[in-house]
């Protein structure tokens, strides 16, 4: 957004929009294959009005922050109103999504070193539309707050001298605790936040739904409880995410209309395997109070594949 001022007028010139234009066509010259990925720190409003023509993708600052803010809230409040800009603001574009950059206190810090609070960040990054980023150690909950240094602290591999980063003298000491939050102890716990990253990538990976920039958001009877529907052809995936410390009973989820034809949907979770209960959909998509489970448990996610034809 500074490439080049105007007098006074240092960010979002019209010169800077000129510039990005004329690069952007050079690129895809070179590369149509090429992406471009812009950091625009700014609202959506803004951040938005570069993805056309400009880039192929902006880090959404906005949506990042309502992400943190709600899960350490415990409601959806800030993470429904984000996602309806960024809906509003995004209707055919791609943006990229991430939790914390280079610039930021790291995730595991802005979650007050809360596991639970880590594994559902992940699994709402992993699961909106846009294309995900994660800033290294995050998969691993690595720690770090301002100044910038201790935010850029070696990445930590292993138990060993230097966490496994080098056999020299790293630029900064590694953090406080590597011998326990690192690469290689986290891979050999199934139930590691790295696994739960792995796992959910592998997913993202598997099912073209959760790529899709497609997303409507459903009514819930518990301001603690956010769910949306990702679809693709021949595939729909409900995401039910209860953002609260406590668990969540008898929680109903309505949708006015969607993607979904008419009928009976078996519903399991992708993430454990668990059958929740079948999903009714009436003309028009229409979805009215569907209680996936009796209970919902404290900062859990399901994400329920649905699949047609169930008796």
């Amino acid at each position: 957004r500074h490439y080049i001022e105007d007098g006074k007028v240092q960010a979002h010139t019209p010169a800077t929009h000129h510039w990005l234009q004329g690069f952007y066509a050079f690129v895809k010259e070179l590369n149509p294959e090429m992406l471009t990925v812009g950091e625009i720190w700014d609202v959506s409003d803004v951040v938005s009005t570069y993805v056309d023509g400009e880039l192929d993708l902006a880090f959404e600052f906005s949506l990042a922050k309502a992400i943190l803010l709600s899960v350490n809230e415990g409601t959806a409040t800030a993470l429904a109103s984000a996602m309806k800009e960024v809906q509003r603001l995004y209707p055919e574009d791609g943006y990229a999504t991430f939790l914390t950059n280079h610039d930021q206190n790291r995730v595991m810090d802005e979650l007050g070193g809360d596991p639970a609070k880590a594994r559902l960040a992940a699994t709402i990054l992993l699961t909106l539309p846009g294309v995900p980023f994660v800033y290294y150690g995050e998969e691993i909950g690595m720690t770090g707050s301002k100044p910038d240094e201790l935010i850029r602290t070696p990445m930590q591999w292993t138990s060993g001298p230097q966490a496994g980063f080098t056999a020299g003298t790293p630029w900064e000491s590694v953090n406080e605790g590597y011998e326990e939050v690192n690469v290689d102890v986290q891979s050999a716990g199934p139930d590691s936040l790295l696994n739960h990253y792995r796992r959910l990538v592998a997913l993202r990976n598997d099912h073209p739904a959760l790529r899709s920039l497609a997303f409507q958001a459903a009514e819930s009877t518990a301001h603690s409880v956010y769910a949306y529907l990702r679809h693709a052809e021949g595939e729909a995936i409900l995401v039910v995410l209860n953002l609260g410390p406590e668990a969540a009973s008898e929680v109903a989820l309505t949708l006015r209309d969607s993607s979904l034809a008419a009928g009976r949907y078996a519903a399991v979770d992708l993430l454990s395997g668990v059958e929740a209960a079948p999903l009714n959909v009436e003309s028009a998509g229409a979805v009215n109070g569907y209680l996936p489970l009796p209970e919902l448990p404290a900062r859990s996610a399901l994400l329920l594949r649905l699949d047609p034809g169930e008796e």
